[in-house]
């Protein structure tokens, strides 16, 4: 590479002369934003001195052994660092069962030789037919969260002097489509309570329901966020299923962490469920595995986010009830506090959103639709008073 000063406009620019990937000459301008007026030759020529070191310390760079595969294992060694074990777990499984395995032998070029192309290429193929068990493709989100592996590894590229640009940049990822929540009815909800009394989860269903919680949220419940004097509960610890079992003292968010008053019929179970637990652990002696969690087996061990997931679905095929998800218990919770005419403010604070807009994404539509019911009742009631007058 070689380069020289240029007057253009009474400006000094910085003109760079350089093979590009097909070994064809190539010059690249740059302006100094100096002009030629006030004596600024010197400064100019510094500027010239420094950015020919710079480009030639990245050319050097450039031309090192890493590829891409490489680079992928690098910034996860580096990500890692920055990350929680949850989110680390799923960067990790993607590189290791989808990008590496993609990109390895004829594919595995220097991080600067891969092209938007050869990504766009990779995002078709695994839209198609990326699923580990054969069964089609991957979703737009998991396409999605592919790409920010990759965005990321580029842009740590480029930070290094790996490569001068991000192909990443340019791709098409296909729209993820608008999650759409369902949920149970007032009705349904209490046959659901009604129906799963005797069952093992009937505790932990009851707190997801009258709560709002998350999954993780509710496993992770313990005994000492629970004040029996105060009467009040705190949401503080999380239980995480992802590739392996991770209990987090921490929240998905700041949002998240919240209080709630303990209603006095649940404090009623929990002292009972506390009193049990105590028997139990008396029983088993030794073979008790002792914890702090608030949902767990009578040998003390915690319930798990699998169990409680697989279990669900049993106990509504089992009492023959609508068919969904654990999760859509939360949205039954904020479905219920609509219709009993509580704000999106009252229900982002009592689910824990980061933000209303997040809440007003996913329960705006109920909440137009409890307006529209306002409207319709009270249009009748002026139709009533127009009667009455005439």
């Amino acid at each position: 590479m070689t380069g020289n000063l240029h007057v253009k406009n009474d400006k000094y620019y910085i003109v760079l002369s350089f093979k590009n990937d097909a070994g064809k000459w190539k010059r690249k301008w740059i302006s100094t934003g100096l002009s030629v007026k006030g004596n600024n030759k010197t400064k100019a020529k510094q500027m010239l001195k420094d950015t020919l070191e710079k480009y030639d310390g990245m050319e050097q760079s450039l031309n090192t052994n890493m590829l891409f595969c490489d680079l992928l294992d690098k910034w996860l060694s580096i990500a890692k660092l920055n990350i929680d074990i949850v989110t680390y777990e799923g960067y990790h499984h993607t590189v290791e069962k989808h990008l590496k395995p993609y990109f390895s032998g004829k594919r595995n070029k220097k991080p600067h030789e891969v092209t938007t192309d050869m990504i766009q290429q990779y995002y078709i193929l695994k839209m198609d037919s990326g699923r580990l068990d054969g069964k089609g493709g991957l979703s737009a989100k998991t396409i999605k969260q592919h790409h920010t592996v990759i965005y990321q590894a580029f842009e740590y590229a480029i930070e290094n002097d790996l490569a001068t640009k991000n192909p990443a940049k340019s791709t098409k990822r296909p729209p993820t489509k608008k999650y759409k929540a369902d949920f149970y009815s007032l009705e349904e909800t209490k046959a659901l309570l009604e129906a799963c009394k005797t069952e093992q989860l009937y505790a932990l269903i009851l707190f997801t329901v009258y709560y709002g919680l998350r999954r993780s949220e509710v496993l992770g419940l313990k005994w000492s966020a629970i004040n029996f004097e105060n009467d009040t509960l705190t949401i503080q610890h999380t239980v995480v299923n992802n590739f392996t079992l991770v209990r987090k003292d921490e929240t998905k968010n700041a949002a998240s962490n919240r209080s709630y008053p303990l209603f006095d019929f649940i404090k009623e179970i929990l002292l009972a469920m506390k009193k049990k637990q105590i028997e139990e652990q008396v029983l088993l002696g030794s073979e008790y595995q002792k914890n702090d969690y608030v949902f767990r087996w009578p040998d003390g061990h915690p319930f798990s986010p699998s169990y409680v997931t697989g279990n669900f679905a049993v106990i509504l095929k089992k009492y023959g009830l609508r068919k969904i998800r654990f999760h859509d218990l939360r949205h039954s919770c904020a479905s219920m506090m609509i219709s009993k005419g509580l704000t999106l403010k009252d229900i982002q604070e009592w689910l824990g959103h980061s933000s209303i807009q997040m809440t007003a994404d996913i329960y705006g539509h109920l909440e137009v639709q409890r307006k529209q019911n306002i409207a319709s009742t009270f249009a009748h009631m002026l139709e009533l008073d127009k009667k009455t007058v005439s």
